[in-house]
């Protein structure tokens, strides 16, 4: 008798534990708990709608834990479907037993859908939606999303997702525009992340820049955006003309840019570092100050180093100090300087500059026959023009040139050069 209870006990614990690895391995399909789910999840929240097939069951023995499988999911928040194709819940074992449901964990991903689905969720959660106003329309695919849940069935704040962005168009202000963007993403503690990212910088019906190959971080800290970025484009000739220093990108060469900024909500945007580089050209802006309307307010220091025809015609660095500004440098082309003086140039990036500047290049490129050597100038500022400017350079050892402007009565301006050779002026 006692051999036969003992065997039965044996043959029982001996079942249990290929039931146990069956589940543990390969899991077990059924649909006798669908009710039991389908009431705990309305009765903990009433918006909120779950429909499926059937479940799939596979138990975690080191966590004692039941990880669900939904077959054919469609899940409902007021009655506005989003459209699944994969749903696995976390249950606790212990639940199961009770017929009371506690979801620790749920992973799903998604079919595409667009953003106006999501828009009319976020209305409908009263959820702040300031952030998602310049976004005029997308599709997203959600490839993996992890929610934790508490005991309410309520959710925490620490999730991911991870997916895909697609044929985006975002209003950033009555001028610019972002289409076509392509990113995938992910979002996890309050930071994004975006890779393998193309999109178009739109200015007017004409203007467009294309940019690839980006990556980028996003990160709101209270009303402040922290962003990275680095991309590629082929059209920054376009964007970037610096003609007064006879430099421009060439049409077509990969051009990279990198910068770290911070946005403002509806304030400033501050690039603390903007570098625009290709194998031979270099522009390294630090600090760089737009309003938020993209017009420029202030910088720190910029360094640039040019080539033409693989001669370096500019290298030289900007360093703005509290009161005065100043240029040092090897050499800088001024082959187009008097052009660009004479046009009526009513975008003056400097007019909110109010300071003293000093010059001091080695070299000033001009002309073959009369380059001009150890030119130092000391002028004002007032508003971005000249006041005051005093100019000493040489063309050789005996032969100088000196530049002074001074303001007299009325506004007017006067101009005096002395030059031991008056071809080059």
């Amino acid at each position: 008798m006692k051999k036969s209870i003992f065997s039965t006990i044996l043959f029982i614990i001996f079942v249990l534990f290929i039931f146990t690895i069956y589940l543990s391995f390969f899991g077990h399909e059924t649909q006798k708990f669908n009710k039991i789910i389908k009431n705990e999840i309305e009765k903990k929240n009433k918006d909120l709608k779950l429909d499926f097939n059937k479940i799939s069951i596979l138990l975690d023995l080191k966590n004692v834990t039941l990880f669900i499988k939904f077959i054919e999911p469609k899940i409902y928040y007021r009655n506005i479907g989003i459209p699944l194709n994969y749903l696995r819940t976390d249950v606790s074992f212990d639940s199961i037993i009770k017929k009371k449901i506690s979801i620790k964990k749920i992973q799903i991903s998604s079919n595409p859908f667009k953003f106006s689905t999501i828009k009319q969720i976020i209305k409908k959660i009263d959820l702040n939606d300031e952030d998602f106003k310049i976004i005029k329309k997308a599709n997203i695919e959600i490839k993996n999303l992890e929610l934790e849940l508490d005991e309410n069935l309520k959710l925490k704040k620490n999730y991911i997702i991870e997916g895909v962005v697609s044929e985006a168009e975002l209003k950033l202000t009555k001028k610019y525009e972002i289409l076509e963007l392509n990113t995938n993403f992910v979002f996890e503690d309050n930071n994004l992340s975006l890779s393998s990212s193309s999109w178009i910088l739109k200015l007017n019906k004409k203007t467009k820049y294309n940019f690839f190959n980006g990556e980028a971080g996003i990160k709101k800290i209270k009303n402040n955006y922290n962003i990275n970025f680095n991309f590629e484009t082929k059209n920054i000739a376009n964007l970037l003309n610096i003609s007064v220093m006879n430099f421009n990108f060439l049409p077509n060469e990969i051009i990279n840019l990198e910068s770290k900024i911070i946005v403002k909500k509806n304030s400033d945007i501050h690039f603390r570092n903007l570098s625009i580089l290709d194998k031979n050209n270099k522009f390294i802006i630090s600090d760089l100050i737009l309003n938020k309307n993209f017009l420029f307010k202030d910088f720190k220091s910029v360094e640039i180093k040019t080539q033409i025809d693989n001669e370096i015609n500019n290298d030289f660095r900007i360093i703005n100090k509290k009161k005065q500004i100043n240029f040092i440098g090897n050499v800088f082309d001024a082959k187009n300087i008097v052009k660009e003086i004479n046009k009526d140039n009513k975008n003056n990036i400097l007019e909110t500059f109010n300071k003293d500047i000093e010059i001091d290049f080695k070299k000033i490129i001009k002309g073959v026959q009369f380059p001009i050597k150890n030119f130092r100038l000391i002028g004002q500022l007032k508003k971005g023009n000249f006041e005051k400017v005093s100019a000493k350079s040489d063309f050789s050892t005996n032969e100088h040139l000196d530049i002074s402007l001074k303001k007299i009565e009325n506004n007017k301006k006067y101009l005096e050069i002395y030059s031991d050779i008056a071809d080059p002026l």
